[in-house]
Parts: structure tokens; C-alpha cells; sequence
């Protein structure tokens, strides 16, 4: 029998790996890629190149490429202020013959054209406009121009804008030389009082869409247990937390509520020192007997165990910024903060207090010791430098507390009150707002709108936080009657979709 011969069996196996078609002739693909496409003018991919000099993390910017109409747009925009006259740009397309990249003119008397297949690191210049990136395909067939933006945020993200324009004069009592004003519902509440003791309350209407708002022309007078106005601890005045009921405390002690708006106030306890805040339907506040402070609620079931809770002598009795509430997943009943204020022996205090619905805690002390500071949770807009999406992110603002010197900065926590940090320029009050302590800061949540084309489930509203502050008093005491508004402009546009 005939022997195979080895040497021709391993020449059959070399030429299997070497030719797979001898026995796939039938496969789609014969030669085991894709043939070059000569023809092609598209751009698969596009990014900026790291530069620290302009931006950190520049390189991670995405951008967006629209093949039917050659867009090319970063949809989050790049922050407000960065420099975008010198930026180089990597380039990703089909195989192609020419990538030019034009400029536009600006303040130059010629446009100017970047051959980008031989200069690549050629910094690109978009301080004018769009630039256009022309390709002609290597067979010469072909060409295509992209249009790329690069998109740079109007206004500095985290900055708060107070217009002067949505700027006015509060409606008091005539020389009025108190006032505090609350949130009661989607009205403001002014109570005011003048040296003779009469007291009126005024309402505000905010404007819908925008800052500013409206007086009503009437006053209202109100009556207490059917007679005139006793004298009252103005800054005491508050309103439940859905605005249904206004308390006040009079010099004696005594605790008033009022359910018609402010028309009728009745009596309701005895002995109160200060209303610390609106809890569910009524009243946390500290009454004093016999020089002895302890913890109240009104009604009884607000805090059930309000009276027999320990006292704490570092408490604030008086002085303490408005509350502010907040839910968390973390505790099954709202969570409500205070800062600053007199304890009873006088003394300024830095400490921030919440409460659980069962107790008070101390869990900071990291604000300047003082009394009067305009407290408010608020929402800012942070852009994310890793994937420079912005997003809103929610904090606390501590404006005005007076201490052995007025504290001008805006403080900010965005750890709902366990610390605190001036914060960044773009946050602090403009000069044209003089310094109040005492003064009310208010929150309005607007539906802004927007007549959107026709798509797919298109945004067409969006809510966006106002900040309105109200009255106070000079450091020297002085009241003062003029109202602010103010917001995060970034927040007033209509949110990417």
C-alpha cells in the first residue's frame, strides 16, 4: 500500500490557513474584510483635546453628530467665560482626501482655512461662530461640510441674579417700625406695626413666570378676641406649613391664631416666649414659666411630648432664622431647621437645630455666631466637570445674620445645615442690595412655559425656584421696606430634551 507522504499533507494545511477561500468560497465575506470605501465624506467621530489651560477634563465634552443635516453640537454646553479662541479637535471620517476646516471671519478681514490631514494640532478658533469642516472623499467623487457648534453657557451656572426691575417697595401700615412677612400658600403675608401699637397685614401675589409681584390695595385689619391689637412680638409671626393658620405671640405670653387669613385672632396658649416653627398643622415653639423654658407645641398633638422633653440651655429663644422643612427616606415625618438666634441667657449662638417630630438637635455650629439670618432652601444648577451634564442640586441659604459685625456673604450648605461655606461669588448678594438682617426669605416654586414645535412628548413646562426677600433691618436698626427677587438663570430655560 502507498504511504501518504508528510510533507505533502502539511503543505495542504499551509495552504488552508493561508487560503480559507480553497474551502469557504461560499462565504460572504471572500476575503475576510471589508473593501475600502474611496467614496466616503462622513465624520464618525469628534471631540476637543485635553487643554487644562481652558477647561479641565475638555476632552470628555460629548458631542452630538447629526448625519442628516452634518451637525455637529455639544448639547450641554461648556461653562459660561471659557476660551474658546484656541482649541484643538480630533477628527474621526471615512478614508478621504481633504479635511479643511474653515473659521469664521470675526474681526479678521478673511475667513481661515486649517488643513487639518496635515496640521492636526492646529488650534481651532469658535470665538466666532460655528466652523465649517469640509471633506472630499479619496476618490475625489465626493464632498461633504459639516456645520460644528460649540455651545458655551450664557450665564454662569451657579449664579444667582437679583433684578432690579423685579425689584419694589413693600405695603405696610403707615410708619410702620416691624414687619415680618411669610409664605401662605402662593401669597406672601406682611404683618406690620407702627409706634402706637396698630398692626395691619398686607398680602403679596408673586408674578407667575418671572420676579416681581403685587400688592393688594387693601390692608388688613385684624382683631383680637374681638378687641384691638395687643402688643406683639412682630418677628414671632408665622404660618403653618400649608398656610392655613397664622400665629403670632403677644409681649405677655400669649399665643394668637388666626384661620380666616389674618381677619380674627383668638387666643390659643399662655406663656409662649417664641414660635420656633410651622410643624404639621400648628406649632413648635419654647414657653417660659417662672424663668424655667421648655418646649411647646400647639396643638398638643403637633409634639405630644413637647413639655416633658429636657431643655436645652443652648436653645435659641429668640433671634432664630424662619424654618425651613425637608423630607428624607431616612425618617418617616417632615424634618424642619433652624439657625442662629439668643439663647436665654442672651448670648449670640452659631448652632444650626433640626427636628425629627420627636426632639430637637444641635448638628452644627459651623455658621458665624448671630441672630436674624434669612434662612431658605433653594436650588442651584452645578455643572458636573466629569460629564458636563448640569444639575440642579438642593441647598441651603443663610443670608444676613448680624453677630459682633453684620455678616455681608451668602452661606451655603449642601448638607442641609451639618456644615457651611461662603459661597461662590456668583452666589453673593450685588451692592445694590443693602445688608438686612432680620428679613424674610421666601421661596416660590413658577411653572415656566414654552411654546415647543411639534415632537415626540415635548417639554413645554418646567418648574423653576424664586427667591424673594423681604424687609429687615439696617445693622443699626432701621427698618426697612424694600422687597428683592431673585433666581438661578440657567433655571429659567427650557431643560434639554
Amino acid at each position: 500500500m502507498k504511504k501518504c507522504n508528510p510533507s505533502y499533507l502539511l503543505a495542504f494545511v499551509a495552504a488552508i490557513i493561508a487560503f480559507p477561500a480553497l474551502v469557504s468560497c461560499n462565504s460572504e465575506n471572500t476575503w475576510g474584510y471589508d473593501p475600502e470605501d474611496y467614496s466616503g465624506t462622513q465624520i464618525t467621530g469628534f471631540n476637543l483635546k485635553a487643554d487644562a489651560n481652558v477647561l479641565n477634563n475638555l476632552d470628555s465634552v460629548f458631542f452630538s453628530i447629526n448625519q442628516i443635516d452634518a451637525s455637529i453640537y455639544n448639547a450641554a454646553p461648556i461653562p459660561a467665560g471659557t476660551d474658546v479662541t484656541s482649541i484643538g479637535v480630533n477628527i474621526s471620517s471615512d478614508q478621504v482626501s481633504v479635511i479643511e476646516i474653515t473659521q469664521p471671519a470675526g474681526d479678521e478681514t478673511e475667513e481661515k482655512v486649517v488643513d487639518y490631514i496635515s496640521t492636526p494640532d492646529e488650534k481651532i478658533s469658535f470665538a466666532n461662530g460655528p466652523v465649517r469642516i469640509r471633506l472630499v472623499s479619496a476618490d475625489g467623487a465626493n464632498e461633504r461640510t459639516y456645520t460644528v457648534t460649540l455651545n458655551v453657557a450664557k450665564d454662569v451656572t451657579d449664579s444667582l441674579y437679583w433684578d432690579k426691575v423685579d425689584a419694589g417697595k413693600m405695603r405696610m401700615i403707615q410708619s410702620a417700625v416691624a414687619s415680618k412677612t411669610v409664605k401662605a400658600g402662593r401669597q406672601a403675608l406682611t404683618l406690620s406695626r407702627n409706634a402706637g401699637g396698630n398692626v395691619a397685614i398686607s398680602t403679596f401675589v408673586p408674578a407667575s413666570g418671572n420676579g416681581g409681584g403685587n400688592w393688594d390695595s387693601q390692608l388688613i385689619t385684624p382683631t383680637f378676641d374681638g378687641g384691638a391689637a395687643p402688643a406683639l412680638d412682630v418677628a414671632t409671626f408665622t404660618a403653618s406649613a400649608d398656610g392655613s393658620v397664622l400665629g403670632v405671640v403677644a409681649s405677655n405670653g400669649t399665643l394668637f391664631t388666626s384661620s380666616d387669613g389674618g381677619a380674627t385672632f383668638t387666643t390659643a396658649a399662655a406663656g409662649w416666649v417664641a414660635i420656633t416653627t410651622p410643624y404639621a398643622d400648628g406649632f413648635i415653639g419654647v414657653t417660659s414659666h417662672a424663668g424655667s423654658y421648655s418646649y411647646a407645641s400647639w396643638p398638643a398633638s403637633v409634639w405630644p411630648g413637647a413639655s416633658a422633653a429636657e431643655f436645652d440651655t443652648e436653645f435659641p429663644v429668640a433671634g432664630t432664622s424662619s424654618a425651613v422643612g425637608f423630607s428624607s427616606k431616612w425618617a418617616s415625618k417632615e424634618q424642619m431647621i433652624i439657625t442662629g438666634g439668643l439663647t436665654a441667657s442672651g448670648i449670640r449662638t452659631s448652632g444650626t437645630w433640626a427636628f425629627d417630630g420627636n426632639a430637637w438637635a444641635r448638628i452644627s455650629d459651623k455658621l458665624p455666631s448671630g441672630s436674624g439670618w434669612s434662612l431658605a432652601a433653594f436650588t442651584i444648577a452645578v455643572t458636573d466637570s466629569a460629564t458636563w451634564q448640569i444639575d440642579r442640586r438642593n441647598v441651603l441659604i443663610a443670608i444676613g445674620g448680624l453677630g459682633h459685625k453684620p455678616y455681608t456673604d451668602v452661606y451655603v450648605s449642601r448638607d442641609m445645615g451639618v456644615n457651611w461655606k461662603k459661597g461662590s461669588e456668583e452666589l453673593q448678594l450685588p451692592e445694590y442690595i443693602p445688608f438686612a438682617t432680620g428679613a424674610s426669605l421666601i421661596v416660590f416654586e413658577k411653572t415656566m412655559t414654552d411654546a415647543a414645535p411639534a415632537a415626540i412628548k415635548p417639554i413645554t413646562e418646567w418648574q423653576c425656584p424664586y427667591l424673594y426677600l423681604f424687609g429687615g433691618e439696617s445693622a443699626d436698626g432701621v427698618l426697612l421696606d424694600d422687597y428683592w427677587s431673585g433666581t438661578v438663570n440657567y433655571l429659567t430655560r427650557k431643560p434639554l430634551q
